[in-house]
């Protein structure tokens, strides 16, 4: 009888053994998968600074992930402050978007889909038409062509299309509204167009020849649309505010707030076109960035950070470009590039 009960005991002591061992070995591999998609989301970078060798030339510079990349002679490569870590032939560039994966976007209407860690190619498409301009939306890409837009997964698959159109600058959309931004160039004259569409019907549009259409976005049930003249709030088919602007020179939204500079001006709206805040800044910008808690101005060579209600600035000098993306910022001179820590 003892024999057996020791028998049993070993027994449920082995099973308790193996059951931990595969609980260790699940929760490893639950681990594991954590990380890897961390890593894959967290596009961050710790380096404060980048010692850099670069000619007016160098184009197309990203950081991600403590690595910076740039086009040089036709090369496309990724660094590190231990030297070249891959380097990619590439032809006729557009533009080059850096995200979780890199998209290297040729005029002609191909894209390159590559991991960002080692350059892999991992996908490429070739759309039909040549490329005027292309954005990252959400997870989306939005490509501009002569007479179209196309909405691409971030893996390439094709979401949308909106043919017919004249010179599109700017496209937003939802599951059953678009909003498009056109230019029309015909007989002369520069007109503007805005089109906004519920479930395919033309629900708003106008046109003007005096006002240029910059920028357009879907917040919930109403829409916004930018002009160099106005701020317009949209409803249904009714404009139900209109802000008047006397010289914008930027632009950036990030669903929550509007961001403009005007007349030299940070000026802060929420989402309805209530004004937050406004700041005089005293100089034009040539890029606007609203970050999750700060937002940051360029212009004239000056660097300003605004957040709490206070605005610092810091002279720039010689900065000839920048790098965003929704984690970091960095000003990038011929000789470095630097984190802007505003966050």
């Amino acid at each position: 009888m003892d024999r057996r009960r020791t028998i049993k005991r070993r027994k449920r002591k082995i099973n308790l053994n193996a059951f931990r061992i595969l609980l260790i070995a699940i929760l490893a591999l639950v681990l594991f998968f954590v990380i890897k998609i961390y890593q894959f989301n967290n596009l961050d970078s710790k380096v404060e600074t980048f010692n850099v060798d670069f000619t007016k030339e160098t184009n197309n510079i990203g950081v991600l992930n403590n690595k910076y990349y740039k086009i040089d002679n036709g090369v496309f490569s990724a660094n590190t402050e231990n030297g070249e870590q891959f380097k990619i032939n590439v032809l006729d560039i557009n533009k080059v978007i850096y995200d979780k994966y890199i998209y290297l976007v040729e005029n002609s209407g191909r894209i390159r889909l590559l991991n960002r860690n080692d350059g892999k190619e991992l996908k490429k498409v070739k759309l039909d038409k040549s490329i005027e301009s292309i954005e990252k939306n959400g997870d989306n890409l939005i490509v501009y062509h002569p007479d179209k837009v196309s909405v691409l997964s971030d893996k390439l698959e094709k979401v949308n299309e909106v043919s017919d159109l004249r010179n599109p600058i700017k496209y937003d959309f939802t599951d059953t509204k678009e909003a498009i931004l056109e230019m029309d160039l015909s007989d002369g004259v520069v007109s503007s167009i805005f089109t906004v569409k519920n479930n395919d019907n033309t629900q708003f549009s106008i046109s003007s020849s005096n006002e240029v259409f910059l920028f357009t976005k879907i917040i919930d049930d109403n829409t916004i649309m930018v002009s160099n003249s106005y701020i317009y709030l949209i409803n249904g088919n009714s404009v139900v505010k209109k802000i008047l602007l006397k010289d914008i020179s930027a632009i950036d939204f990030n669903y929550e707030q509007l961001a403009v500079v005007d007349d030299k001006q940070l000026i802060i709206f929420d989402k309805n076109l209530e004004e937050i805040d406004k700041k005089t800044i005293g100089v034009d910008a040539d890029k606007l960035s609203i970050r999750k808690n700060s937002i940051v101005a360029i212009g004239n060579e000056k660097l300003f950070v605004y957040e709490n209600g206070n605005v610092i600035d810091a002279d720039i000098g010689g900065v000839v470009n920048w790098f965003e993306n929704d984690q970091v910022f960095y000003t990038i001179f011929l000789d470095k590039i630097v984190k802007v820590n505003a966050y």
